[in-house]
């Protein structure tokens, strides 16, 4: 009796663990096809997170340089470019 009753709550367990995860299981196909999906659109972002960075950082250092470019002319010197090296670094 003890047997037939654990074998029935198994099967029911089962069952309702099968409707559960049954969406999520999908054949192999369509797993690859997602996969290649996400891998597109994870080098597409890592490849614009770049390109944005290149462009933020080439902007900020380029306006960086035209002041002390500016800086350097109004002093007549290079000081000003030494001690931004030597901040920068």
């Amino acid at each position: 009796m003890k047997n037939n009753l654990q074998e029935r709550n198994d099967r029911i367990l089962f069952r309702e663990v099968r409707f559960i995860i049954s969406p999520l299981c999908k054949n192999s196909e369509e797993r690859m096809d997602e996969l290649v999906i996400y891998l597109i659109i994870a080098v597409l972002m890592f490849v614009i997170g770049l390109v944005a960075g290149y462009l933020v950082m080439s902007t900020y250092y380029s306006r960086r340089f035209l002041a002390i470019a500016k800086d350097c002319e109004r002093v007549d010197s290079i000081v000003p470019l030494i001690s931004e090296m030597e901040r920068e670094s």
